[in-house]
């Protein structure tokens, strides 16, 4: 693959997934109890610096310059396991 592109490209799936959903399939995936994994919000800590309540990446630059459809979490879990 070619391209005139310098920089750096961060790379996203075509889903949005809170960390708790992430965690969530990662543990299935890895046959690992979730009991641990609770839901949770930023609005519930008490941090010095205000961060989003979204943090989700956009992934319609790195799709375009490389071309190609990016996969699922799933989509890829299920290719790591073959």
């Amino acid at each position: 693959m070619e391209t005139n592109f310098i920089g750096t490209i961060h790379l996203s799936n075509n889903e949005t997934l809170s960390k708790y959903e992430f965690c969530k399939i990662v543990a299935k995936f890895f046959e690992y109890s979730d009991n641990k994994i609770k839901r949770g919000s930023i609005k519930d800590v008490n941090l010095k610096a205000r961060r989003p309540l979204n943090t989700t990446l956009s992934n319609k630059l790195s799709t375009k310059i490389l071309n190609t459809k990016l996969i699922t979490l799933k989509e890829y879990l299920n290719e790591y396991e073959t």
